[in-house]
């Protein structure tokens, strides 16, 4: 009897997008410490025996914080993951210019979230530095369960990331 073979997942491209999702939750968190920064500055208990040190500090520090989450947001890479059906890819930028990000995946991307219409994943580039990517259906709906096939199956073993991943191919069928 002839062992059954393992079918690898679709070839797939998707885009990598800023997700509004987290931004969302970003905004939230902020909106929640700044909250609570304020119940704390007027509790009646304890307010005498604050100094204005610790105020500003701690206004100072979420300032800092909403800073680096701006910063984060605005930053998120923007362009596609592509799976070829042995090999991991991600294109940086826009269709045609190159970017230092841009290349084949060392290993298969790593899902540190999944809630099922939204997926974060962190990427190991080919020179050694990790990728975080927060992916959600809303960006190519058509395409979600081909990525999260993709993401869960894993290449046959003995192949690596193809030769043709630096080359542009026309794998999504419904371009």
């Amino acid at each position: 009897m002839k062992a059954p073979s393992r079918k690898s997942a679709p070839s797939v491209v998707f885009p990598v997008k800023r997700s509004a999702f987290l931004a969302r939750v970003i905004g939230s968190i902020l909106v929640v410490a700044a909250g609570a920064i304020v119940a704390w500055a007027v509790s009646s208990e304890m307010a005498a025996s604050r100094p204005w040190g610790w105020w500003c500090a701690s206004v100072g520090a979420w300032v800092l914080a909403a800073l680096g989450a701006g910063h984060f947001w605005f930053h998120q890479l923007q362009g596609e993951l592509r799976w070829d059906g042995s090999g991991w890819l991600l294109s940086v930028g826009e269709p045609g210019r190159t970017d230092s990000r841009s290349g084949a995946l060392k290993e298969p991307p790593e899902p540190l979230i999944d809630l099922q219409t939204h997926l974060w994943l962190v990427l190991s580039a080919a020179d050694g530095r990790r990728v975080w990517l927060w992916l959600e259906r809303a960006h190519h709906p058509q395409r979600w369960l081909d990525l999260r096939r993709a993401v869960y199956s894993r290449a046959p073993s003995g192949t690596g990331p193809a030769d043709n991943l630096t080359r542009p191919a026309a794998v999504d069928r419904d371009s």
